[in-house]
């Protein structure tokens, strides 16, 4: 377990103070002070009065921390740092407990002179691991090199990105049954294509084919699959998409295909039309290759590897032939996995039925799902055309909420990163530190006072199905009080600023466990200036202000528009004590008590309200 971490002074000085390093104690059995002097440090350790066992935490959870602080002081910044997997921050020393041995782990370059006997390493065994979870999409963070961060899932469009995090969050759900039933609903649609199409002659054959009787649009929406059959949408979108990539290899979007006479009969299947499209790219590609594809008799989908066996197996010497002959067998095996795909759903999907529910209860449909969407993505990468388009819209029956999403995106991460690495134990090894970079953000409050909580029992689950041995430490970072209750004050660090604006670790006593979360609120180091907001103080001083410049002067004279609003004002403050002391202030600009009279009455009767409320709770107790 990693107790202490320090990070030398010339490597952090632009952001914390300066001549200073900087020294994080985890609460282990012992505490450690780094004195850094020319080219060495000296590491000393003092037994820690306040050391609890591991006990405290869940099964395999070794210890849970915080970094606290307000925004700008860093945070992120000390994540990095910590994580050498990231070889451009790394630079720290760390102090390692074992199995009651000490162990110092040294990137800086620097020699290190330890109190006491120690075992020195340059670096981490192979089974220690670092995982590092960002909810942010930044650039930035892609080189944190983490096979957890989100931004890391985001390489390509934003809507492949939400398919992704869709996939990853199903799987999480449906294996750790986390919500007992939910639905994902699958329904084809492409929008506005005629938007990207110049040429009259491709418009006319897109036309042409839209218009047949089996994929007629007949509502008024500008949706090339609106009104149809998910199995008829699904047709329409390749087809019209093997019309463009069938157009591309002669003239580009600026002319069209003359040889797809058969996409126009209304009676032949989609078969007999994937059928047509393979013996017109054989021949658009090749005259001589579509011969040799005839003497197999007619031209038939169900023969696509015989004809790609004839492909590869003639001899290209030409670069520019050799191309073309690489092209042709990419479109021939596109044309087989939209079949493949094609049947599955046809299979799923009965009569006219326009979407497909995912239950994610029932490992069939589950498994149905990843099919689905692992072709979706084969087929999406396929087609090499200057067109955005999809085959399916997935929609959950429920719109999840940014907090819900959050709160998802965070296990199905880590969930998604050891399913894919179960077999590859280099890769996760048994023994990890978790770098959860304000992972709550978008959390309400309630969930927030949980979180602790829930990454202690939930991390503890997840990667125990990975290896029923492995050990976990989990570091995280907020700037929200409402998460700190439930740890100790010795487990969380405090980042402040000084008056130069360089971050330090504030050091003094903090209440935290177990702390009144009012409490936590009131601590100047959360809240420096009182615990309303900036708006609603603003206004109450104009009020004050306005009362003070008004107080020596008549009744008849003061602006009677601004005294009636300064008092609709004060009605709407909820501190009572405030509201009635602005009350008392302003009822002595006028000539009677009528406003203050007002405003006690008020005051009486919500409190007799309340007394009357409790006295009948009480009956019924």
């Amino acid at each position: 377990m990693i107790v202490a971490i320090y990070i030398p002074k010339d490597f952090v000085e632009h952001t914390f103070e300066k001549d200073k390093g900087i020294t994080l104690n985890f609460n282990g059995k012992n505490q450690y002070s780094f004195e850094e002097t020319e080219g060495e440090i000296i590491v000393k350790s003092l037994p820690n009065p306040k050391y609890i066992d591991n006990d405290f935490w869940a099964n395999g959870i070794e210890r849970i921390n915080a970094i606290v602080g307000k925004n700008g002081t860093g945070k992120t910044s000390l994540l990095r740092w910590i994580s050498p997997s990231d070889s451009k921050f790394r630079k720290c020393i760390y102090v390692v407990e074992e199995n009651g041995n000490t162990e110092i782990i040294n990137y800086s370059g620097l020699e290190v002179k330890f109190n006491t006997t120690t075992k020195e390493k340059k670096n981490f065994d192979s089974n220690y691991h670092f995982f590092y979870y960002s909810p942010i999409l930044s650039a930035e963070l892609k080189n944190t090199r983490s096979s957890t961060t989100l931004v890391n899932y985001m390489n390509h469009t934003i809507e492949e990105y939400n398919i992704g995090a869709l996939q990853r969050q199903i799987m999480l759900l449906h294996d750790i049954e986390l919500v007992k039933t939910n639905k994902i609903n699958a329904k084809s649609m492409l929008e506005d294509i005629k938007a990207g199409l110049k040429s009259k002659s491709l418009f006319h054959v897109f036309k042409e084919f839209w218009h047949l009787e089996q994929y007629r649009n007949t509502s008024r929406m500008n949706y090339l699959t609106e009104g149809l059959s998910l199995i008829k949408g699904y047709e329409k979108i390749t087809i019209s998409y093997l019309i463009l990539d069938s157009t591309f290899p002669q003239v580009g979007l600026s002319g069209g295909n003359t040889n797809i006479d058969f996409l126009y009969d209304d009676n032949t299947s989609f078969k007999e039309k994937l059928s047509g499209f393979v013996g017109l790219f054989i021949d658009n590609y090749n005259g001589e290759w579509y011969k040799i594809a005839l003497e197999e008799g007619d031209i038939d989908l169900q023969k696509i590897d015989r004809y790609i066996e004839i492909i590869e197996k003639s001899k290209i010497q030409d670069s520019y032939l050799e191309n073309h002959h690489k092209g042709l067998i990419a479109s021939l095996k596109r044309i087989k996995l939209i079949y493949k795909l094609y049947e599955k759903l046809k299979a799923k999907v009965s009569g006219d039925g326009k979407e497909i529910s995912i239950d994610l209860e029932k490992d069939t449909d589950i498994s149905f799902f990843n099919f689905i969407l692992d072709k979706n993505k084969e087929i999406l990468s396929a087609f090499n055309i200057p067109v955005n388009f999809r085959l399916f819209k997935f929609t959950p029956d429920k719109i999840l909420s940014s907090g819900e999403n959050s709160l998802l995106d965070l296990y199905a991460s880590f969930y998604d990163m050891l399913s894919r690495y179960k077999n590859k134990t280099h890769m996760v090894g048994t023994k990890a530190m978790l770098l959860l970079d304000e992972a709550e953000l978008g959390f309400h409050p309630a969930w927030k006072k949980k979180f602790v909580n829930a990454i202690n029992s939930t991390f503890s689950l997840l990667f125990k199905k990975y290896n029923e041995d492995y050990k976990l430490q989990i570091l995280f970072t907020t700037h929200d009080p409402l998460t700190l209750s439930d740890m100790p004050s010795e487990n969380v660090i405090f980042l402040d600023k000084n008056k130069d604006n360089k971050t330090f670790i504030s050091i003094g006593e903090k209440r935290t466990f177990g702390a009144n979360i009012h409490d936590l609120l009131a601590d100047s180091f959360f809240i420096e200036d009182g615990l309303i907001g900036n708006f609603v103080k603003k206004k109450i001083n104009e009020t004050i202000e306005w009362i003070s410049k008004n107080k020596e002067i008549s009744y008849e004279k003061i602006d009677k528009e601004k005294l009636e609003y300064h008092k609709q004002f004060i009605k709407l403050i909820d501190e009572k004590v405030l509201k009635l002391k602005l009350t008392e202030m302003i009822t002595k600009l006028e000539p009677d008590d009528e406003y203050h009279n007002q405003m006690i009455d008020e005051e009486i009767k919500r409190l007799q309200k309340l007394k009357n409320k409790r006295n009948v709770l009480y009956r019924y107790q």
